[in-house]
């Protein structure tokens, strides 16, 4: 166990490290061709009437379009947000109503309660594997929501493809996601 958890952070350095070897304008193309491929072919996104989305942060893949796109659809919008017992997704209408969180993440303000349903959910993560398994950012903040809903969500990674290495390394705990969007490869 304990050598899975340490190829995973050596994973999360080697990849992160990518990141900073790529410009911001090469990261913001990639970002748009991504989003574009979710968009405009994926049938999960364009069919569901709910959308689980995360606020890009530091160097990860903009989401900002799907965003965007989501809430120009009419298609409801979740954001996550991290609380002492791990997290919860709200409805957001407005993206003027995110605040910073203590991570530095924007997310949904007030008392929104938490919404639980069917839909397409953009899983971020560090690493993935094309075996559908992913490495996040290590605090198993998705894998643990995942798991404890009985929802039908349609889980698909969104990442830069050189984020995307033949096989990850899984534990027991680890959910598999259905499908890979990137600016490279679609794997489902």
């Amino acid at each position: 166990m304990e050598n899975i958890k340490e190829l995973k952070k050596n994973l999360r350095k080697s990849i992160n490290k990518l990141h900073y070897e790529v410009s911001s304008d090469d990261l913001a193309e990639f970002s748009q061709i991504a989003s574009e491929k979710i968009i405009k072919d994926c049938k999960e996104y364009i069919t569901a009437d709910t959308v689980y989305a995360f606020v890009s942060f530091g160097k990860e893949i903009d989401t900002s379009h799907i965003i965007k796109d989501a809430l120009d659809r009419g298609k409801r919008l979740l954001l996550p947000r991290v609380t002492k017992e791990g997290m919860v997704f709200k409805e957001v209408a407005d993206l003027n109503n995110l605040i910073r969180s203590d991570y530095g993440i924007l997310e949904p303000a007030g008392t929104l309660p938490d919404i639980w349903e069917d839909g397409f959910m953009l899983v971020p993560g560090v690493v993935f594997g094309r075996d559908l398994y992913r490495i996040g950012h290590g605090a198993g903040y998705y894998d643990k929501f995942l798991a404890e809903t009985e929802k039908n969500i349609y889980k698909a990674g969104f990442c830069y493809n050189f984020q995307i290495i033949d096989k990850v390394p899984a534990e027991e705990h680890d959910i598999r996601i259905d499908a890979i969007y990137s600016n490279g490869e679609t794997i489902i």
